[in-house]
């Protein structure tokens, strides 16, 4: 077992609840007369798990039952998180000793008591984020509700405090010190994409770095210059301490350099004040020995070099440096090549290496390929090659011949490169000789791979990685009908949990031949076709039966695939025979031509499905004919969080979209009138 949510839904009696094999994650509604929560997780308190989750409106009664079950829970060692997701329900209870968790909007948590001592917070703010989008989260304005948050925020107990892409302001700095000087205990302080300055940070960093316990800093993506390196690398020397146990992972992706204006163009020391504070910043890196992961992804290019002469006295493990290589006055600056030549057999610790949208020219291809060749290599777990211009010539030349090596790679990822099918050949003959026993991820998305030699070439990989190969992402590349026929030979013959065909170009032709491998396949939980023209015809409507055979498939993406409503009825007789054990939690129909009448097949039987969490719309051509059939969807099935229905002019969505407050009250997430996520509220 999971996770144990307690929301409200529909009403079980005990001996149904009591009686029920639970599915991950499990969704108990509850009755408070009829529920006895605590026989319940003291009878299975065999099956540990390791979160109970209360949000909604859950009784007192139910509420006074769950505290007194986890602290007997806890004398046998089992004891539960409790994560509270509606802080109001925290005020009832007493203060005690425990596991309590605090994961909620800041808009929530104004004018509540918590008189719990929460150890984990983590804030939201309300509407949508766009979290890869770093300009934008650091030009966002102060948010008021989140300093009214912060101020009630006063447990000493505190041991996560998560305020990512919450609108933290200069303004909010002292009033978040006081919480760091506050909590001695505090372990894990993630601030990233907010807009904090250098004064900002520097304050905190004198308040929580005397903290000796912290061991994870995130500083990513605020209003911070290369000025801050200073007084950052001082807290790092405090950090690392006698009485310390040490910073062990430090994040300052995106960090910048301070704007040239005109004193700085008459200043001809200007340049060499940067480099000094990179270099000084690197020396305190060279003194903190408990550091195993370091993310300087989309920082200037002279950090990398500067850290080049320290790497090897190291111990860092996970090492991000993606998108380094940056124009700068007009130069181009790569620290790449240098590190690599420092490099060496004596180091051997390094487990990530993530060099993701950098340019690699042919010196550091060759430097790369020296790294691979040592035994430094056999430490490496995860390798992340995407978006770096690599060709046939590179990969088959300096980095298919040291694979051997690579004796415990878990991961490798080189999408959006320019490999073809010469390099999936060899890589398929170098795996079939010495295949990675723990490889479990391999992404090859959004290269230059066709064809059914493409498709032996998987189906080849597949097979010699069979017993540990989880997750295969090949989207993007033009296989056909005949790719994924010969794809599909291999696929019930391994694990795999996740795959990813996306815009494959294989339509009717392909559909039978995924359908007869998904019929035999049992381990696939996460399967994307988005994007291909599938159609309307026999082979779509075999393949989506072929999907719930086996009743595994947890995550179905049929986006784009202009389905029409024989697919839409096949899709619907399918999840109705199979709705009672059916595993699935995620189906993506947006882009599809189904229109009005295919959401008045689907509705009725997505609404009978107690494990689905998500349903796309977007872009169906939907109109004011499927609001009744939508509301009737989102009554009957408690456990849907979320509907997308953007662009979807014809049907005006808003706040009010006909549901009523209690267990069908949804929230427009986007306030689009043009169609929205509906997002249940939490």
């Amino acid at each position: 077992m999971d996770d144990l949510f307690l929301e409200t839904c529909r009403f079980l009696t005990a001996e149904e609840v009591l009686s029920a094999s639970f599915a991950l994650p499990v969704l108990l509604p509850f009755r408070a007369a009829s529920l006895k929560l605590g026989r319940l997780l003291q009878v299975r308190r065999s099956d540990v798990f390791p979160e109970l989750v209360l949000r909604g409106s859950v009784p007192a009664a139910v509420l006074a039952e769950v505290v007194e079950c986890v602290s007997v829970m806890r004398r046998f060692g089992c004891a539960p998180a409790v994560v509270f997701h509606t802080p109001a329900l925290a005020q009832t209870l007493p203060s005690s000793d425990g596991d309590w968790r605090l994961d909620c909007s800041a808009a929530s948590i104004v004018g509540v008591t918590l008189a719990l001592p929460f150890k984990r917070v983590r804030l939201t703010v309300d509407g949508p984020g766009d979290a890869a989008d770093a300009d934008a989260a650091v030009h966002r304005r102060a948010e008021p509700r989140v300093l009214q948050a912060l101020s009630l925020i006063t447990t000493c107990a505190l041991t996560h405090l998560v305020l990512a892409r919450c609108h933290l302001a200069p303004d909010h700095s002292t009033c978040l010190a006081g919480i760091l000087a506050a909590s001695p205990m505090l372990k894990v302080l993630d601030l990233s994409y907010n807009n904090l300055d250098n004064e900002a940070v520097q304050l905190l960093i004198r308040k929580g770095l005397l903290n000796r316990s912290l061991d994870t800093l995130d500083l990513s993506f605020n209003n911070v210059t290369h000025a801050l390196l200073p007084a950052l690398g001082s807290g790092l020397t405090c950090l690392n301490g006698e009485n310390s146990n040490g910073l062990k992972v430090l994040r300052i992706a995106g960090l910048r350099e301070a704007a040239k204006n005109a004193t700085h163009t008459t200043d001809p020391y200007y340049h060499e004040s940067i480099v000094e504070h990179y270099t000084s910043f690197a020396k305190n890196l060279a003194s903190c020995t408990s550091l195993v992961e370091l993310d300087i992804h989309q920082t200037f290019p002279r950090l990398g070099t500067a850290l080049n002469r320290i790497l090897p006295q190291t111990n860092i493990k996970r090492l991000h440096l993606g998108q380094t290589n940056v124009a700068y006055h007009n130069l181009e600056i790569s620290p790449i090549p240098s590190l690599f030549q420092r490099l060496d057999p004596s180091f051997s610790g390094l487990t990530h290496l993530i060099l993701s949208a950098n340019t690699l020219p042919l010196q550091t291809i060759e430097s790369l390929s020296m790294c691979l060749s040592t035994t430094a290599a056999a430490s490496l777990t995860h390798l992340h090659l995407d978006a770096t211009s690599l060709t046939d010539w590179f990969f088959t030349a300096h980095i298919l011949p040291h694979f051997q090596n690579l004796s415990n790679l878990h991961t490798f990822s080189a999408t959006h490169n320019k490999l073809s099918n010469d390099s999936l050949l060899h890589l398929s003959e170098t795996m079939l000789e010495n295949p990675c026993p723990k490889l479990e991820v391999l992404h090859l998305s959004q290269n230059q791979f066709y064809g059914r030699q493409a498709g032996q070439s998987f189906a080849s990989i597949l097979l010699s990685t069979c017993n540990s190969l989880r997750d295969l992402q090949i989207g993007y590349s033009p296989l056909s009908d005949c790719g994924i026929a010969a794809l599909s030979d291999a696929l019930p013959h391994c694990r795999l949990q996740t795959l990813g065909i996306e815009m494959c170009g294989f339509g009717d032709y392909g559909c039978f031949s995924l359908a007869s491998a998904m019929a035999l396949c049992e381990s696939l939980r996460d399967l994307r076709v988005r994007d291909n023209f599938l159609g309307d015809g026999k082979g779509v409507c075999a393949f989506i039966r072929s999907c719930f055979s086996r009743s595994r498939l947890e995550s179905l993406d049929l986006g784009g695939c202009f389905l029409g409503i024989d697919a839409a009825v096949s899709l619907a007789e399918v999840l109705l025979a199979q709705y009672a054990k059916s595993k699935l939690k995620k189906l993506e129909l947006s882009r599809n031509a189904f229109k009005d009448l295919g959401v008045q097949i689907l509705a009725p039987v997505l609404g009978q499905i107690n494990g689905l969490r998500q349903v796309g719309f977007r872009r169906c051509e939907l109109t004011e004919s499927s609001r009744r059939h939508l509301v009737e969807m989102m009554t009957l099935n408690p456990g849907l969080q979320r509907v997308e229905l953007e662009m979807n002019p014809g049907l005006i969505v808003g706040a009010s979209f006909g549901l009523v407050s209690g267990d069908g009250h949804w929230r427009d997430a986007l306030g689009m009138l043009e169609g929205v996520v509906l997002n249940r509220v939490k």
